[in-house]
């Protein structure tokens, strides 16, 4: 039985993916968690209570392991730069210090979350060779997670890495700051929506289930790599929040801003599909369980 230790298993993406494990036969299941009372348990999983910015953490987890999903991220990644040290803590120096646990205790697989939000310039697809050139200019968090990526693309030949660059995951349990939370209550509340351009920027959001889909098959991968973790539908805000409206029975009121170019955020996900999984859960036939968790 191959044990497996997870981070960030309270957040939208870790929860989804300890359930889908823990319903598998073939793996002990251990989650780290800052407080352990914060934790929400699920069956088949061990909960450990470690802080991995301690210098003494490898002390409280298990001599050997198998696998490792780093999905923990700073939930301050918007306040740069007043939480600067809890950004690059959770984000840089707390992803070091697992992979030198992970190499030290034998673990053959190391799987990390990114951002979409490292790609820049304006191109309308982005493929995953285009993060080699980074531009600060992203931002500190999406900095914090590009220096994350190098760190363990270092490791790529002691132990199999595989990097995600998500690419706006919804679902259930959102956090109600997040982008289509925002969008449902602001439609909600008859807020006028901002686009740039006529349509706004275009998107591929993922469903939280095809994420995490994506990121349990990646057990079953030998070679290290880089995957866009996008979904299977280009859509613009202003399509979004028309799907929104209609599942609400509200018109949305749309303030447009002609003279402004958006820049779309897509993910190529051609190498997803050919070598992993092919996200198929469209965004319209998952709103409503959205709007029914904002109530």
């Amino acid at each position: 039985m191959q044990q497996i230790l997870v981070t960030g298993g309270n957040g939208l993406l870790g929860y989804e993916t300890l359930k889908l494990l823990s319903k598998s036969n073939k793996y002990h299941i251990m989650a780290i968690q800052r407080d352990i009372e914060k934790a929400q348990p699920l069956e088949h999983v061990k909960y450990i209570e470690v802080d991995l910015a301690q210098s003494n953490f490898a002390a409280h987890l298990p001599t050997s392991i198998d696998a490792v999903f780093h999905l923990a991220q700073s939930n301050n990644f918007r306040k740069f730069p007043e939480m600067a040290q809890d950004i690059f803590a959770v984000n840089t120096q707390v992803t070091f210090n697992l992979l030198d646990y992970a190499y030290k205790a034998g673990a053959k697989k190391f799987i990390f979350t990114s951002t979409g939000g490292i790609y820049t310039g304006s191109q309308p697809i982005f493929i995953e060779s285009d993060g080699n050139s980074f531009d600060a200019n992203a931002g500190f968090y999406a900095t914090s997670k590009f220096i994350s990526e190098k760190l363990v693309e270092n490791y790529s030949k002691l132990m199999t890495t595989i990097i995600f660059r998500p690419f706006f995951i919804y679902g259930k349990r959102q956090k109600h700051d997040m982008l289509i939370p925002r969008l449902i209550s602001n439609i909600k509340n008859n807020t006028e929506i901002a686009l740039d351009g006529i349509n706004g920027i275009h998107i591929n959001p993922i469903h939280v289930e095809d994420a995490a889909m994506a990121l349990t098959k990646s057990l079953e991968l030998n070679q290290s790599n880089i995957f866009n973790l996008g979904g299977p539908e280009r859509l613009s805000l202003r399509d979004l929040c028309l799907i929104i409206g209609n599942a609400l029975s509200k018109s949305v009121q749309f303030a447009t801003n002609e003279s402004k170019v958006p820049r779309d955020v897509v993910g190529d996900i051609t190498q997803l599909k050919s070598l992993l999984y092919t996200p198929s859960i469209h965004f319209k036939d998952r709103i409503n369980e959205l709007i029914k968790d904002e109530e």
